[in-house]
């Protein structure tokens, strides 16, 4: 509070201190890829040996920015990807050498890598958009973000495309997310501060199981007109609800 005029969402969030908080919580534990920060080369080896592929992402990055994805393959060894990258590497201290102090100087974090779902071939994952509201949690929109040519990551500026949520819509999507939005909003507040407005990427795998990929204290603007309305009317909601209008 500064000059008595609230506002929230007390800072950005660390993608690792995110996992730990997660990590605490009952029920969104259960939901988050193993992750381990990837400042040391043995742990970072043992981690990649036991998944064979995994994502190495900027911990403080948003926007998809400064994530690659190593996987251990049986022909070239180890091979990074990135967005209009790809390296083959003829051993794990050949990729250190190249990008250790990076990994170090950057703060990056390794996560597992899930089979996602697909839809006409191609993976994709759920962007939400969530608002506190009298002490709860809502969900205000559900986009649908798809892999392009680039299967890296789906977001929009790297090659991703936009769906209609619609198009995979199902009760047990909707009971996920609107149960996720209500956790994740409360675990946040009740820890770090009070969070009026946040997005959460997640996903399903192709077993079915949901999972967490990053929870984001400034959420993107959304492509989709009926959410980006959604927003503004619960943004004014909330200013309303902050500033003790009735």
């Amino acid at each position: 509070m500064i000059k008595k005029i609230p506002f929230f969402n007390p800072s950005f969030i660390d993608k690792y201190e995110l996992y730990l908080l997660l990590n605490k919580h009952p029920v969104l534990k259960n939901h988050i890829p193993a992750t381990i920060l990837a400042n040391d080369k043995a742990s970072l080896q043992q981690f990649l040996e036991k998944y064979k592929s995994i994502y190495l992402k900027a911990a403080r990055s948003a926007r998809g920015k400064g994530i690659f994805k190593l996987v251990s393959t049986s022909t070239v060894k180890f091979l990074l990807l990135g967005n209009k990258l790809e390296i083959a590497y003829k051993s794990f201290d050949d990729f250190w050498n190249a990008m250790g102090i990076s990994l170090e100087s950057n703060h990056y974090i390794a996560q597992e890598s899930i089979a996602a779902a697909t839809y006409k071939g191609k993976r994709f994952d759920f962007r939400i958009l969530a608002h506190g509201i009298n002490s709860e949690y809502t969900v205000t929109g559900i986009g649908i973000r798809q892999s392009g040519i680039n299967e890296i990551t789906t977001h929009i500026p790297n090659g991703g495309m936009i769906l209609d949520y619609s198009l995979v819509k199902k009760k047990e999507h909707d009971d996920f997310i609107h149960s996720l939005v209500m956790h994740a909003g409360r675990w946040l507040s009740e820890h770090w501060g009070y969070f009026g407005e946040f997005s959460i990427d997640a996903g399903i795998s192709e077993s079915g199981q949901y999972y967490i990929y990053e929870i984001n204290s400034k959420p993107m603007s959304f492509d989709e007109d009926e959410i980006e309305e959604n927003k503004i009317n619960s943004l004014c909601r909330l200013f309303f609800q902050l500033a003790g209008y009735p």
